[in-house]
């Protein structure tokens, strides 16, 4: 077995992420490389297998690495892959509801409401171009992920704009990954958003008035905001993790707020004029600052109910429960 195969690969591995991180790569060349990449097991394996035929006494990792090159630089289509992408879809008639999903990798996404005609509009700068997928019908779904490839996390130089319905019911998932994920959702009819945060930060601002939604959040290491506009009817629940999350809530809000928090700090933002009720049912070694508007009605320590002096007149209430804190400070204010 040849001792010095694998430590090539390694290398020949090695400085092409390298290059890649340091932008010396063409996008367009990186998406033909992050298909051949393959290559160099097979040399690898040669080297191994059959070291005594090595052509004119390189070794079979060299020869695929130049290859890999070579057939990257004539890969068929390589000129499209230097263009803008955009995908844009109509919506028809008979569309009841649509279904929403991004993923975006290491790619920035910006989420907006889009033109009252489209089902999609997307555009994509950069490498890797996003994939759309769309199935149509009474209930349409639409699914937007990185085009595939190795070398994705290395190349992120990508900036999507994507346009959701704006005039019928929609139900949005989003994976946030290593790129900063952006949702304005305002004048949207959204009934339920569903975020993954990643280790990119992660904005979501997300309409008031209209109909009741509800909002599931699986927090990650990447920074969370999220802002309601006033007067929302949502019912949220949010398990954080070791990023730090800021929810501000709008005047007029009808919440139902339920939270596990991790190691990542919370601040929650509450109108000082609402009907609130707080609930912490564990605590944990994260220290709590609460505000003074808020009275205990219940409980010892950092447990039990604060409620507002208004709680009793009515109106639209923010119930607010801690269910598990973690070793994340706390701050309401």
């Amino acid at each position: 077995m040849n001792q010095r195969a694998l430590p090539i690969a390694l290398i020949a591995v090695g400085v092409i992420w390298l290059l890649f991180s340091s932008g010396f790569v063409p996008p367009a060349l990186g998406v033909a490389i992050g298909r051949l990449w393959p290559l160099l097991l097979i040399g690898v394996g040669l080297d191994i297998w059959i070291p005594e035929s090595r052509p004119l006494a390189v070794y079979f990792t060299a020869w695929a690495g130049a290859l890999i090159i070579l057939l990257a630089l004539l890969w068929p289509g390589r000129g499209a892959l230097e263009t803008d992408g955009e995908f844009r879809r109509e919506l028809q008639a008979d569309t009841e509801r649509v279904t929403f999903e991004v993923s975006n990798g290491s790619a920035e996404a910006n989420i907006r409401r889009g033109p009252d005609d489209l089902l999609v509009d997307a555009r994509f700068a950069g490498q890797p171009l996003g994939v759309v997928d769309v199935r149509e019908g009474r209930s349409a779904t639409v699914r937007v992920r990185p085009e595939d490839g190795i070398f994705n996390v290395f190349m992120g130089r990508t900036r999507w704009e994507i346009g959701v319905p704006g005039v019928v019911p929609l139900e949005a998932r989003l994976d946030g990954g290593s790129g900063p994920l952006t949702a304005d959702l305002t004048g949207t009819l959204i009934e339920s958003l569903g975020l993954d945060v990643g280790s990119g930060p992660s904005t979501l601002t997300l309409p008031g008035g209209g109909s009741p939604y509800s909002v599931d959040v699986d927090g990650g290491s990447g920074p969370l905001t999220v802002t309601f506009a006033p007067g929302a009817s949502v019912d949220m629940v949010a398990d954080l993790g070791s990023g730090p999350t800021v929810i501000r809530v709008g005047e007029g809000t009808d919440m139902r707020l339920t939270i596990d928090t991790g190691s990542g700090p919370l601040e929650l933002d509450l109108p000082d004029s609402a009907p609130i009720r707080l609930t912490i049912a564990d605590d944990g070694s994260g220290p709590l600052s609460l505000p003074r508007f808020l009275e205990r009605r219940s409980g010892r320590g950092d447990t039990g109910v604060w409620e507002s002096s208004n709680l009793a007149d009515g109106g639209r209430v923010i119930d607010v429960t801690l269910e598990d804190v973690g070793s994340g400070p706390v701050t309401i204010r």
